[in-house]
């Protein structure tokens, strides 16, 4: 149907590529999305796990800096030692802004800090502000009798920060899973995208070899047949594609169908004429017999000439009608080279599609390459990190030390140095709290070095992946390549039958010069019998015409059967 539509060699090598594309489009795509879950999961512990633990760890730790400056000044008199109360004080409040900036996405966290934490941080700041008010009086005495109040609100809050403190603990090890989580899909969909890619991008590239190779083939060798069976028009091509090999086809059967039935209406003729000069001749050989000795001579010249004269001027004709052919052969050679020349074209063009997409594919091994180097540069941060919880535990141990002499020397003492002893024992319960921490910090940090190396071996194992499908890609390339080489073969062929063909057409023309030239010269003798022949003309006259239009015939006919019995219509 003239507007129904033609999926052509160019636009199924478009279409292909088109598909490709969108193929690594997506894979790419879904690779970055995988990649920002990874980084916001990091993000989470980094951001936010890691600040909400460190401002609440350090409540603890600013209260007892209170407790300390309010106590030695309560044993000194001095003010000069409320300097730690009032630095204590100051970060208390920093920590509690920062817990406020996170605690609205943790509602267990903000339920502790608001209805249980701050409640007894009030209670506790009321009663160091109490016994700085009493120590600026005058009222020592007092002021001692209640540090007992002071311990047991510190107990009570250190209760709820054992609360919080687990609570801190199950929000990192959510942060953990979910980074964990987040590491696993990225795993899972890197693999599942690089395998899916490669199998369809094999799929497609053999569908296009398929839907292109096949038909050509498949018309080379029916043509090969019908040039190598002697003249056997019978030979169609069977073709069903709607692309130009296809209508290469559809052509090549037209000129075959036109060609055999010329033949076919020639031999009929031939038959017809071969019959009636049958019966033209013995007509003749029955009425001439009486005057066939007078004029046999003249008789056998001019109907030689005659003869000859007929067999040019149908020759002449014959030449001229496949001369007509053979040019129409030749334009429609013209026109299926032209067609393996844009074959070709598109070829190159899908070999260019395909160097294009082996850059993307080493754009993104070059991103896994550095995504890979900035995950190791974290795993040497956590071990900078490590070092550093060393230290914190040196020093705890050395603080852990220095309060239990301390408390040594306030046992010394007596009664003076209770409460020395008092604040050694506080002291000595941070240290122990800050080992703990330490301890956290490092199971932490050893967690992190575990899940990076994890995630390293993952970005390597995607990379052989991507670098697999490199060299898939590599491989669709090189068959395009061959697929260019045999079009390039077929259309130098095609060529060189064009070429030949031309040359065909060129003998043609020199035939039908020489033919025009015999036809003169035959004209030319059977003017100069008919002069010579002029007394027996009159007598003759008719049976000449008769047997030489029957001889003439009959030679005819017998070329003419001849030539169409080496053609299988």
């Amino acid at each position: 149907m003239k507007g129904s539509f033609r999926f052509t060699i160019q636009r199924k090598i478009s279409t292909t590529f088109a598909i490709l594309l969108l193929l690594t489009m997506a894979v790419f795509g879904m690779v970055y999305f995988m990649l920002a879950s990874m980084e916001k999961a990091s993000d989470d512990i980094v951001y936010e796990a890691f600040p909400i633990a460190g401002a609440t760890n350090r409540l603890l730790v600013d209260l007892i800096n209170e407790e300390t400056g309010v106590r030695a000044y309560l044993v000194s008199g001095d003010e000069v030692f409320l300097e730690p109360y009032t630095l204590g004080k100051e970060q208390l409040q920093k920590d509690l802004e920062t817990i406020r900036q996170y605690e609205d996405a943790h509602p267990v966290l903000k339920g502790l800090v608001e209805n249980e934490a701050l409640p007894q941080i009030e209670k506790i700041q009321n009663y160091f502000e109490e016994q700085i008010t009493l120590v600026q009086n005058g009222n020592i005495e007092e002021a001692r009798k209640r540090i007992g109040d002071g311990k047991e609100a510190m107990d009570a809050f250190r209760q709820v920060f054992a609360k919080i403190e687990a609570d801190n603990a199950k929000l990192i090890n959510d942060a953990l899973n979910a980074s964990r989580t987040a590491s696993q899909r990225a795993k899972i969909g890197m693999l599942i995208c690089g395998i899916g890619s490669v199998l369809l991008a094999i799929l497609f590239a053999l569908m296009l070899s398929k839907a292109i190779v096949k038909p050509i083939r498949q018309v080379g060798k029916q043509i090969a047949e019908i040039a190598e069976g002697e003249g056997d028009l019978t030979k169609e091509i069977v073709m069903t594609s709607r692309d130009e090999v296809g209508d290469l086809a559809a052509s090549f059967n037209a000129m075959l169908r036109n060609l055999r039935s010329m033949i076919g209406q020639v031999g009929l003729t031939a038959q017809q004429v071969a019959s009636s000069a049958e019966e033209l001749t013995a007509s003749a050989d029955q009425t001439s017999s009486a005057t066939e000795q007078i004029a046999s001579t003249v008789q056998e010249v001019a109907s030689a000439t005659d003869r000859q004269v007929q067999s040019v001027s149908e020759g002449s004709t014959a030449i001229a009608a496949l001369s007509r052919e053979v040019e129409s052969i030749a334009q429609r050679s013209t026109n299926v080279a032209t067609v393996a020349k844009q074959g070709s074209q598109a070829a190159t063009d899908g070999n260019q599609s395909i160097q294009t997409a082996v850059r993307q594919m080493g754009t993104i091994s070059e991103t896994i390459h550095d995504l890979s180097a900035v995950v190791k540069r974290l795993g040497q941060r956590s071990e900078e990190i490590g070092q550093i919880v060393d230290v914190i535990r040196d020093i705890s141990a050395q603080t852990n030390l220095l309060a239990l002499n301390a408390a040594i020397e306030a046992a010394r003492a007596g009664e003076h140095g209770r409460g020395f002893a008092v604040v050694a024992d506080e002291v000595r319960k941070l240290a122990e709290q800050s080992t703990r921490s330490a301890e956290q910090i490092a199971e932490l940090i050893a967690t992190i070095q575990m899940d990076t190396g994890k995630a390293v071996e993952s970005m390597e194992g995607g990379l052989k992946e991507v670098e697999a499908g490199m060299v898939v890609v590599n491989e669709a390339g090189q068959s395009f390549e061959q697929i260019k080489r045999h079009i390039d073969e077929v259309s130098q062929q095609i060529e060189e039958v064009s070429s030949s063909i031309k040359e065909i057409t060129k003998e043609t023309s020199s035939v039908m010069e020489t033919i025009s030239q015999i036809a003169e010269v035959s004209e030319a003798n059977a003017a100069g019998t008919q002069n010579v022949s002029a007394a027996t003309e009159e007598q003759l006259a008719a049976m000449e015409e008769i047997s030489s239009s029957a001889a003439s015939l009959a030679k005819m006919a017998e070329e003419l059967q001849s030539m169409i019995k080496k053609f299988k219509v």
